[in-house]
């Protein structure tokens, strides 16, 4: 699969977590195999370590011997993924995700995912800094994950349809969404701002 062809790293995780669910099935006999029609959350937990292990495996193919990672002292965990061991190391109090958060590749589709997903969960309207805060309570950027985030978001997060402003002058609502609705076949729904700049 490529992740490239994939919106939404939630429909990433999901398909390959179906798909591994088959392969799985596939191996056992008739009795023994999954039938639910959900995803375990172990199964959509792989799911997501699978296509994390494949960016950091595209990425830093030499792993914790790397040559640019070595400021940021990673370590192979259990699952062996690789993980920032940094000062936060002594923070006992915070999550282990946080203190040795997972290093992704700046530049890999599975990372334009993470913070296409960490964006959305913030509700579009979040900034730079929030969906950062977020992404490093988990993940650890490779490079300047700040220019990663900005470049991505305006790329493929921010899809804006620009419109013509004299198309909605002088018109009552309801002319306008019947011009819409006539020409798509759907439903409309209209948004008034009624604020001045």
């Amino acid at each position: 699969m490529d992740p490239n062809r994939f919106s939404s790293l939630k429909r990433l995780v999901h398909v390959t977590g179906w798909v591994q669910r088959f392969l799985t099935n596939c191996r056992l006999p008739m009795n023994l195999r999954r039938k639910d029609r959900i995803l375990l959350p172990t199964e959509i937990s792989e799911a997501e370590t699978f296509w994390i292990k494949q960016a950091q495996a595209q990425a830093f193919p030499s792993g914790e011997n790397e040559g640019s990672l070595t400021q940021l002292n990673p370590k192979s965990d259990g699952d062996r993924l690789l993980r920032m061991d940094g000062r936060l190391r002594f923070a006992d109090e915070l999550p282990y995700d946080t203190r040795h958060p997972i290093l992704l590749p700046k530049n890999h589709p599975v990372t334009k995912l993470v913070i296409a997903d960490a964006h959305e969960r913030l509700g579009h309207g979040a900034g730079v800094e929030q969906v950062l805060t977020e992404l490093r309570s988990r993940f650890w950027i490779d490079g300047k994950g700040k220019k990663t985030f900005i470049r991505i978001k305006t790329t493929t997060i921010t899809k804006t349809n620009k419109t013509k402003q004299d198309r909605f002058e002088n018109h009552c609502i309801k002319e306008v969404t019947y011009e819409l609705q006539k020409q798509s076949g759907r439903k409309v729904f209209a948004n008034i701002n009624a604020c001045d700049r």
